[in-house]
This record gives structure tokens, C-alpha cells and sequence, in this order.
């Protein structure tokens, strides 16, 4: 072999030792930085991870905490004589803070909520989870009313009355009304009415199982008006009979039971499970509370 090609033979064999060489060391820098490329991506995963969790449950504690009722202690419902209690453990939670209206027509009771309450949120009495209920009255027996039926009618539904107007949803009423009887007028306000789920009570205030929204023209004076009524108050109602509160089936009695623990317990073991309605001191004469039980 002359020395062109010794030489030659001798360069290429350099280079290639080089090209290893600096391939193996690529390699080791590879292997060596992987594992720490992985642990710093999972760490970041995680971190995410534990991020998203940690926002959720704050998120799911504000919204529980936000529907959650307020509990008082047992010093503070000692100084609220004559209302009545849901004990959960060593808490207890009013059970009157769903307030309602009652008025009455003819041999009917109607239950409305009063400003600023809704019937969604009544407290619920649970008998299944251990829930007892106590009061801070003296009385022996404590009532329950049941209700005995559902239903929607418009706000200041006594002031709505039917047999002044002259159109209902763009019918007009008869030229000859006021000579019609009392039930021809029913009859015809009837065939209007029902077909959109509304009928007239004993007052004959517009009620409806479902919401609904009506129209209706009158004349004040000579000047004729239409108006647009919503049926969407809620309420619940009851028999009473026409001399009172004759609706015995829907009333249960509770005996109450003495304790020294500063309440009395209210035995609610005849209570099938539903809604009733109750009456304490902070719901007034006139006035009741919403209460859930479950059995």
C-alpha cells in the first residue's frame, strides 16, 4: 500500500472513531436526562392535578356552605321561648324558617310563602338519619296540619275578579252578562278557563295546578285596560270547614316530652312521612312554617 492510501485509510478510520465516540456520549446525555425529563413533567401533571382538586372541593365547600342552614347552640335556642327545633347531634336548625301566610276562603285555607321564602327550602325533619325535634314551648301537644292539596294563583289574587271582565285572552265577554245567573256566568268563565288548566275557588280566585299566564280587559271608569296576571305564587290548601278548623283527617297531634336538657322533645312517631304545617312563636298568630318529614 503506498502512503496516499495509508494515509487515506488512516483519516477515514479517525473520523469514524470520532462519529462513535460522540455518539456514545449523545447517548449517555440522553439516558441520563430522560428519567429527569419525565419526573419534572409528572411533577407538573401533578401539581395541576392537585390544583384542580384542591379548586373544586373549595368550589363544592362554598356551594354547601351557601345552602347550608344556620345551627344554633343550645344556649341560643333557650333563648328563644315557644319555637320549635330540628337537633342533629349537639346543632339544632330552626324549623320555622320557611314561613307562610294562611287566609281562607269559604271552607278552604290557602298557604302562601311570605316575602322572601320558598317552599324549596323548607327544613327537612329526617326521623331515618337520627333527626329529633325539640321545642322550646311548654305546651303538651304540638300540632301538625296537613295539607291537602297544590296549586298556583296570581299575586294579590283577592284582588282579581273575573266576573268584571269584558275579554279573557281575547274572548269577549257576553253584551248580556249582568243578566245571566251565577252559574251560566261560571259556566262560560269555565269553557275559557280550563282548557289552560285554571278554575275559579269558592271566592272565585283564578287557581291552577300548573303556572300559567292569562290576559284579561276591563273597564275602569270608562277607560278599558288589559292586563297580563301570572299564576306562579305557590300554595298549599287545606279543608277547615265553613264554622272553622273542622279538617280533623288532615290534623296530627304530637305529645311533647319534658327533659332537663333545656328543651322539651316533640314525639313524632304518629308523623307519616310529607309536608305539614306548623305553628311557633316566630311565625306569629296567623302565620305557619313549612316542614319536611321524612320517615
Amino acid at each position: 500500500m503506498n502512503k496516499v492510501c495509508q494515509k487515506a485509510v488512516a483519516s477515514s478510520l479517525t473520523v469514524l472513531l470520532l462519529g462513535l465516540l460522540c455518539a456514545c456520549s449523545n447517548s449517555t446525555q440522553l439516558e441520563t436526562s430522560s428519567p429527569e425529563s419525565t419526573e419534572l413533567v409528572g411533577a407538573q401533571e401533578q401539581d395541576s392535578e392537585t390544583a384542580s382538586v384542591t379548586m373544586g372541593t373549595t368550589s363544592s365547600d362554598e356551594t354547601s356552605a351557601a345552602q347550608s342552614p344556620h345551627t344554633y347552640t343550645l344556649e341560643e335556642i333557650q333563648d328563644a321561648p315557644g319555637s320549635y327545633f330540628i337537633m342533629r347531634g349537639n346543632s339544632f336548625e330552626s324549623a320555622e324558617s320557611c314561613e307562610v301566610e294562611a287566609t281562607s276562603e269559604a271552607d278552604t285555607a290557602y298557604y302562601y310563602p311570605v316575602e322572601g321564602t320558598e317552599f324549596g327550602y323548607a327544613p327537612t325533619l329526617d326521623l331515618t338519619e337520627g333527626d329529633i325535634l325539640v321545642t322550646t314551648s311548654d305546651s303538651e301537644t304540638m300540632t301538625f296540619l296537613s295539607p291537602e292539596g297544590y296549586g298556583y294563583f296570581a299575586d294579590d289574587a283577592w284582588k282579581i275578579s273575573p266576573h268584571s271582565w269584558e275579554t279573557i285572552n281575547g274572548v269577549d265577554i257576553p253584551e248580556n252578562w249582568n243578566d245571566l245567573d251565577n252559574i251560566e256566568q261560571e259556566t262560560f268563565l269555565s269553557e275559557i278557563l280550563n282548557p289552560l288548566g285554571i278554575t275559579l275557588n269558592q271566592g272565585d280566585v283564578p287557581v291552577a295546578a300548573l303556572p300559567v299566564t292569562l290576559t284579561y280587559g276591563e273597564f275602569v271608569g270608562t277607560k278599558y285596560t288589559e292586563h297580563t296576571v301570572e299564576l306562579n305564587v305557590p300554595f298549599y290548601h287545606r279543608f277547615i270547614g265553613f264554622w272553622g278548623d273542622q279538617g280533623d283527617e288532615s290534623i296530627v297531634m304530637c305529645p311533647v316530652n319534658e327533659t332537663k336538657e333545656g328543651y322539651f322533645i316533640v314525639d313524632t312517631s304518629a308523623l307519616e312521612p310529607g309536608t305539614y304545617l306548623i305553628n311557633g312563636s316566630s311565625t306569629g298568630y296567623m302565620n305557619y312554617a313549612l316542614l319536611n318529614v321524612a320517615a
